[in-house]
């Protein structure tokens, strides 16, 4: 259900936590999906990659608060994007991401 997330460059560490579910048209979970949570400026990325019985269920936390770009790929769909922002004072947000295939 948790993701695995794997860090490239540098995002700032905080006590803000990102979650969500990336499905098809259909609303069916999508397996092998991958996630990339950078920063609005570019900076540093991290990737989430669903994992467990939960298809398309992923999260990251101990992240900064800011504004991320957050965007889910997988071959065959065309990249879903949409702009998240993490604050300590909100609970953790939940993003359902639709993906079209191509």
């Amino acid at each position: 259900m948790s993701a695995s997330p794997y860090g490239i460059g540098t995002l700032p560490e905080g006590p803000c936590h990102i979650q969500g579910i990336v499905v098809d048209a259909g609303n069916k979970g999508l397996a092998n999906v991958v996630v990339k949570l950078s920063l609005g400026t570019g900076r540093g990325a991290m990737i989430a990659k669903p994992e467990g019985p939960g298809a398309g269920k992923w999260s990251l936390m101990g992240l900064g608060e800011g504004t991320y770009q957050v965007t889910a790929e997988l071959a065959g769909y065309a990249p879903a994007t949409f702009t998240a922002v993490l604050s300590r004072y909100s609970g953790p947000p939940s993003y359902k991401t639709v993906m079209q295939r191509v």
